[in-house]
């Protein structure tokens, strides 16, 4: 999805489109759900609160692809949703309607909310993490009738113009906040699945010596993981597998602390980790081996 097609989307939306608003609670290994009902005046202003906010941030950043290593400053990052295993099982559950609690106490604490924008043609969820601040929950809300102060005993919720990230049709995730997607989705789980089938390929193509001990020294690292994803989005290391007579001598140009003997890399200690994880990520695989074959 480009920018432009991202805007006209949101653009296609007005206030006469259907505002759905659910509360969610992240379990161990659920999603649980709290329907509210807000009335037409209310669902109005909150569409053009969330409008505004989500085209003034596309407009002012970059899209580009969701990269797992780093996010630069101004910008916005886009995922496909079938990617994201938390996502879908996300919305399975909230499609399926299982996990639905009809009484708001007992859906206990709320992790985030989702408000849900209809019209006749697209779909868009909007996620907001949520976590009400510490110096109200210990004190009490008042509000103000002329010059007297009264306390307020009703439960409230915070509602905001902020977003985290937003979903198009269930095919397009925009990321507006990295840290809040992984977590509302569980998208470090996404890296873990990465990391073990790219070990998996390294180990049935006989690519290292002393594969248990690199093995070891990568699921210990979230780093190396994200490295993986990356990797694995890339096909960096289906292009290593594909070119090995490339790689021993893309070694040796870069000065690279590691050998590559009879298309095997020789992985002596976890001081040969960083390089080797890069060589087998993107960084080398691209620069070193591609080049020379597209030379």
């Amino acid at each position: 999805m480009k920018k432009e097609d991202l805007i006209s989307t949101i653009n296609s939306f007005s206030e006469d489109t259907s505002v759905s608003f659910y509360l969610s609670n992240k379990g161990n290994k659920d999603y649980f759900f709290f329907e509210c009902n807000c009335k037409n005046d209310i669902q109005k202003e909150i569409f053009n609160c969330l409008k505004d906010t989500i085209l003034e941030i596309i407009k002012n950043n970059e899209l580009t692809e969701f990269d797992p290593v780093g996010k630069n400053d101004g910008v916005i990052e886009r995922l496909n949703a079938l990617d994201v295993t938390g996502y879908m099982k996300l919305n399975n559950e909230l499609q399926d309607g299982n996990n639905f609690e009809i009484d708001i106490k007992k859906l206990g604490e709320i992790n985030f909310y989702i408000i849900q924008i209809k019209n006749s043609n697209n779909d868009i969820k909007i996620f907001r993490r949520y976590s009400k601040s510490k110096s109200l929950s210990k004190g009490f809300f008042m509000r103000i009738f002329n010059d007297n102060f009264s306390k307020i005993k009703e439960k409230i919720f915070q509602f905001d113009n902020m977003v985290d990230f937003i979903v198009i049709n269930d095919k397009d995730i925009i990321i507006f906040n990295r840290y809040s997607f992984e977590l509302i989705t569980n998208y470090n789980d996404n890296y873990i699945i990465n990391l073990r089938n790219a070990l998996s390929i390294i180990e049935c193509s006989d690519l290292i010596d002393n594969i248990e001990q690199f093995k070891e020294d990568c699921l210990n690292s979230k780093r190396i993981a994200k490295q993986f994803t990356k990797a694995m989005q890339q096909n960096s290391i289906s292009l290593i597998l594909s070119n090995l007579n490339k790689v021993g001598e893309a070694i040796r140009e870069a000065g690279l602390p590691i050998e590559f003997v009879n298309n095997k890399f020789k992985y002596e200690n976890k001081e040969q980790l960083s390089i080797l994880v890069q060589l087998l990520s993107d960084r080398y695989a691209k620069t070193l081996i591609g080049e020379k074959i597209t030379s």
